[in-house]
């Protein structure tokens, strides 16, 4: 989900962390125990393996709880995967900064209307990523509590979905807004957009 090619160095991240994030030795059996969320590998420096881990926490509840500690002072990139998890089941997590907040927590598993309501209260920054939600799974009067404008990514979602009450309260407004970017995983600054249907869509996630 986050660029995978970085620097560790300077992280601060734990020495023998570090080791195995330098580790380039490839270990099929291992890579394929990751991405079912059995067994988190033991040499973690390519890339492959990496965005293997990355699948296997998103996908596995389990998996993302009993390695959390492992990456708590590692990579962005596992943290926002675990974090992902956690949301998808329901639950709340410690998040230190803007650098912890996942981009995307509707895939695999939507989160609940409640669990939307509270992880909002506690992170008011994510109320975009919890509005896609709302879009996708019909939270149609938690979406109109929101204050946020607009959003295209948002009116793609809904109207994929077939989500008329959410599409109609967006594209009934004069000026639309860009604020999700899928192809880089990051959040605008919000600017002016019209819909162009550059939204990765939940149900092309879904394979």
């Amino acid at each position: 989900m986050d660029e995978i090619t970085v620097e560790f160095a300077d992280l601060g991240i734990e020495a023998s962390l570090l080791e195995r994030l330098n580790s380039e030795v490839f270990n099929h059996d291992e890579a394929v125990d990751a991405v079912h969320g059995r067994k988190l590998p033991q040499d973690l420096g390519v890339p492959t393996v990496r965005y293997c881990v990355i699948r296997g926490l998103r996908h596995h509840l389990d998996f993302a709880v009993v390695n959390a500690s492992t990456f708590e002072k590692g990579p962005a990139m596992f943290k926002k995967a675990v974090n992902a998890r956690l949301i998808m089941s329901n639950k709340i997590p410690d998040m230190d900064g803007p650098e912890d907040r996942p981009y995307c927590i509707w895939h695999p598993d939507l989160p609940s209307e409640t669990a939307l309501q509270k992880l909002v209260e506690r992170y008011p920054d994510m109320v975009y990523q919890v509005g896609r939600v709302c879009a996708f799974a019909g939270y149609n009067d938690l979406y109109k509590t929101l204050d946020i404008l607009p959003e295209v990514a948002i009116a793609e979602e809904a109207q994929d979905r077939g989500n008329k009450a959410i599409f109609d309260l967006i594209m009934e407004k004069p000026v639309r807004w860009k604020v999700f970017y899928d192809y880089n995983v990051c959040m605008l600054d919000p600017k002016p957009a019209n819909l162009n249907h550059d939204t990765v869509l939940y149900r092309s996630l879904a394979f």
